[in-house]
């Protein structure tokens, strides 16, 4: 459990300026934890990093936050909207890290053992629900983020040219439906409109993919606090500016 840790007072307690109040959802859970990184790290680690770090950045730009999954147990993905909604959030933010196909991996050896890498794909990513009823106010956070993200020297995923990025065409599904469209590319924003966490929000909500982190180069970084506080501090900067735009 990181509760204490995490919310340091009850929710109840906590005095902001600010009307907005933010629900944290840390990406996965120790049971189902995700991708695994270059060095054989679970993704909710890292999602579980990220997520206590713009806690404290929200805090310190006098914006109430709180965690849908602060027990570290596994959780469905249905409930983390529920219990966004049945603590009034305003809004929901996903915190993620991403990985490749696995038609884009290769193994290396890392510390005597056998793992997989991909150094071709990197970046940041803003995923929105077109299913979620306030799909105009996500698409709107989603722009802030990326420019906060943009103006920091962060750049939204890419590959190596002059193979094409995979992340930045439109995945079909078996029926031919599109599954992930990007509708933003300088951004870095797509739709991916049946992402449970955000699809069934009842208030904006996004899902952030913080890096690739089967990629080495970008697991090494996101290692370093200033680089992973940069990222941070762009993401607290777009929400902070939506609250102040969204709910003066």
């Amino acid at each position: 459990m990181f509760r204490p840790a995490l919310l340091g007072i009850a929710f109840s307690q906590l005095l902001f300026a600010s009307s907005c109040n933010i629900c944290i959802d840390v990406g996965h859970d120790p049971v189902a934890s995700g991708a695994t990184s270059s060095t054989g790290s679970s993704e909710y680690l890292f999602n579980k990093r990220a997520s206590i770090d713009l806690y404290y950045a929200l805090k310190d730009r006098g914006i109430p936050a709180f965690f849908a999954n602060p027990d570290e147990k596994k959780m469905g993905l249905k409930n983390r909207p529920r219990i966004a909604k049945k603590n009034n959030a305003t809004l929901l933010v996903s915190m993620h890290h991403n990985s490749v196909a696995k038609r884009h991996l290769k193994k290396w050896t890392y510390q005597g053992k056998k793992r997989y890498c991909s150094d071709r794909i990197n970046g940041y990513g803003l995923f929105i629900s077109k299913k979620n009823p306030y799909y105009t106010h996500s698409k709107y956070l989603a722009e802030l983020i990326g420019d906060n993200l943009l103006s920091s020297g962060y750049t939204p995923t890419t590959a190596c040219k002059p193979k094409p990025d995979p992340y930045l065409k439109k995945a079909k599904k078996k029926k031919g439906t599109p599954r992930t469209i990007l509708i933003d590319k300088k951004r870095g924003i797509k739709r991916y409109d049946n992402l449970v966490v955000i699809k069934y929000s009842k208030m904006p909500a996004i899902l952030i993919e913080n890096g690739v982190i089967i990629n080495r180069e970008e697991e090494r970084k996101l290692g370093d606090t200033a680089y992973r506080g940069g990222i941070v501090s762009a993401i607290a900067n777009g929400i902070s500016e939506w609250c102040e735009q969204s709910y003066p």
